[in-house]
């Protein structure tokens, strides 16, 4: 069970601006295995933690997050669920691993769509992560296949997973694609959303030596679908309430 970006309200993972990360212990109390976290970059190059490509939707900024300094996230605030301004800022990836890197397994999401060199993504967020010397080998995710073959090019015993959208097209038609995508990639896994696990997409992973991630698992009978196709990994923006839900559906 892996705690989603450490957050069940609309802004994915913020700390606040003294970094004292208050978030962090119901998290890991909760029974979470790991946590995880998205990157993206700043105008200056530094990796932040933010979900989105744009501020609009989680801070009192505008504009894509690529388009503003590192110094320039830190004069704004995170938005709550209710979209009221917060004591938070965006943290950053350096940061987080120094905080939470020798307490749980880290899951980095390296977001891409924003970047002309997926490759120098994953390469740059491989060094940082075996620099780091971490306790629990980190695990590396993306949706872009490069980064992951950039990553493993740096550290080629790093775990790393390849993400499927939805609308992925093998997912339904032909599962053994998004498997053959993940092997070509040098994946360690697959991970795809709840709605769309499947045990005959399951079985030809683990037949390929392919573990299998998915998140969101907030509806109980979404989560009993991911246990009964044998999912290896659970994730959700609700780990505590994932796992009051895991619970009564486990062997």
């Amino acid at each position: 069970m892996l705690s989603h970006s450490l957050s069940g309200t609309v802004v994915p993972l913020y700390w606040p601006q003294s970094i004292q990360f208050p978030v962090s212990r119901p998290r890991l109390a909760s029974g979470a295995a790991g946590i995880e976290f998205d990157v993206r970059w700043t105008a200056d190059g530094v990796p932040v933690v933010l979900h989105d490509a744009t501020l609009d939707r989680t801070t009192t900024g505008t504009g894509p997050v690529r388009s503003c300094t590192c110094t320039g996230l830190q004069s704004l605030y995170l938005l709550d669920g209710r979209r009221q301004p917060t004591r938070w800022v965006v943290p950053t990836m350096h940061d987080v691993i120094a905080r939470f890197g020798h307490r749980a397994r880290l899951f980095v999401e390296v977001k891409t769509d924003d970047s002309p060199s997926p490759e120098a993504r994953g390469r740059e967020i491989a060094r940082a992560l075996r620099s780091a010397n971490l306790p629990c080998g980190p695990l590396l995710l993306s949706f872009a296949p490069q980064a992951l073959i950039g990553a493993r090019e740096t550290w080629n015993t790093l775990d790393t997973c390849l993400l499927a959208e939805p609308s992925h097209s093998s997912l339904g038609s032909c599962p053994s694609n998004l498997v053959a995508e993940g092997k070509d990639a040098g994946a360690s896994a697959i991970g795809i959303p709840d709605t769309v696990v499947s045990k005959v997409l399951v079985r030809l992973a683990h037949a390929s030596g392919l573990c299998v991630y998915s998140w969101g698992n907030l509806e109980q009978h979404l989560i009993e679908s991911g246990l009964a196709a044998c999912v290896d990994l659970l994730a959700s923006d609700n780990p505590g309430e994932l796992a009051r839900l895991v619970r009564p559906v486990s062997p």
